[in-house]
This record gives structure tokens, sequence and C-alpha cells, in this order.
């Protein structure tokens, strides 16, 4: 799987290496920035909902259901 997100990244850096300036096809810093920010997306998206379930009181939940 990780395979195929790589390789896709690589393709997909080659047909965007002619609209973008300064960037190569394999810059490692591209993709720790692209890997960066989905970590960050992922946290996040993970994160908020789990501080609001935290919040709830767990006999209110489950008279609701």
């Amino acid at each position: 799987m990780v395979a195929c997100g790589v390789g896709g990244a690589a393709v997909l850096s080659q047909a965007l290496r002619q609209s973008l300036y300064g960037v190569g096809n394999l810059d490692p810093l591209a993709y720790l920035g692209g890997i960066g920010l989905f970590v960050v997306t992922v946290a996040v998206a993970a994160l908020l909902p789990a501080r609001r379930a935290l919040g709830v009181d767990p006999l209110q939940a489950l008279r609701h259901q």
C-alpha cells in the first residue's frame, strides 16, 4: 500500500514538475512536507471528536440510545 502511494506520488510529481518552479520530482523536502501535513490533518480529525466525546455524560448518552 505504501509502495503504491509513493509510486503514485512520484508519477504525480512528474506531471506537476512542469507547473511548479523549483520542486524536483523526487524532492525529499516536498515529500516530508506532504507527510507532515497529512499527519497533522489526521491528528486534528481524530482528536477533535475525541475531546468532544469526553465531555458527554455516559449516562445521558445511554439514555438517548
